[in-house]
């Protein structure tokens, strides 16, 4: 699950992924025909007050949300396959 506060573009965030750990170009796909405007204004507009209360309003980007998820399963990877 990812939490993040803005719509998320995965083809974007992959191409980011791969740009910034070229480690991982042989895990994750090359997206020619990612986005790279701004979604927030494509899509309509959800109100998260109700989860802001509750939760507060400290959210992780789509990146940062994806990231993590790409290394706890390199690390899982690296201590239950090798």
């Amino acid at each position: 699950m990812t939490v993040s506060s803005e719509p998320l573009d995965l083809k974007l965030i992959g191409n980011k992924l791969r740009e910034e750990y070229p480690e991982l170009k042989g895990r994750i796909p090359e997206s020619k025909d990612a986005y790279s405007g701004r979604l927030d204004n494509v899509f309509c507009k959800v109100d998260t007050s109700k989860a802001d209360n509750i939760f507060g309003r400290d959210w992780k980007s789509g990146y940062d949300s994806v990231k993590g998820i790409v290394f706890d399963v390199l690390k899982w990877e690296k201590e239950n396959l090798n």
